[in-house]
C-alpha cells in the first residue's frame, strides 16, 4: 500500500501505528518502538498534533482503519 499511496497517506501511518502495537505484543519492543517512533513523527508532521488519530497513537490505541481525510 505504501508503494502506491506513499509512507505519509493517512491510511499509511494508521497500519504503521497498528504494527508497531502488534509487534510490541510479540515481545518485539525495540522494532514496535522505531516503528512508533517513526510514524508518530510523520503523523506530527502530516496531521498535527491535536489530530484524532496522533493522539490515539500517543496513547498506543489501534487505529480503526484510514485516518478521516475531513479532519485534516
Amino acid at each position: 500500500m505504501a508503494r502506491a499511496v506513499g509512507v505519509d497517506h493517512p491510511a499509511v501511518l494508521a497500519a504503521s501505528i497498528n504494527l508497531a502495537l502488534d509487534l510490541r505484543a510479540l515481545g518485539r519492543g525495540q522494532e514496535a518502538d522505531r516503528l512508533q517512533s517513526d510514524t508518530l513523527s510523520r503523523m506530527r508532521r502530516i496531521l498535527g498534533e491535536t489530530h484524532p488519530a496522533t493522539l490515539n497513537a500517543l496513547r498506543s490505541l489501534r487505529a480503526e482503519g484510514d485516518v478521516d481525510l475531513l479532519l485534516l
